[in-house]
């Protein structure tokens, strides 16, 4: 099975708040495929939508 690492928050709040989490993701069907992803961002509309803003 493969796995996958998520950054997860249980309700709004601090930034300090976000963990990275590891969870399951199942095969690819058909005509899908797994991306692997090397950096991510955050925006300020995701800054604020985390602080519950």
């Amino acid at each position: 099975m493969l796995q996958r690492q998520v950054y997860r928050m249980p309700k709004a709040g601090s930034i300090n708040d976000l963990k990275r989490v590891s969870e399951a993701l199942g095969k690819p069907e058909a005509e899908e495929v797994c991306v692997k992803v090397l950096a991510i961002g955050l925006n300020f509309a995701d800054i604020f939508t985390m602080q519950g803003l």
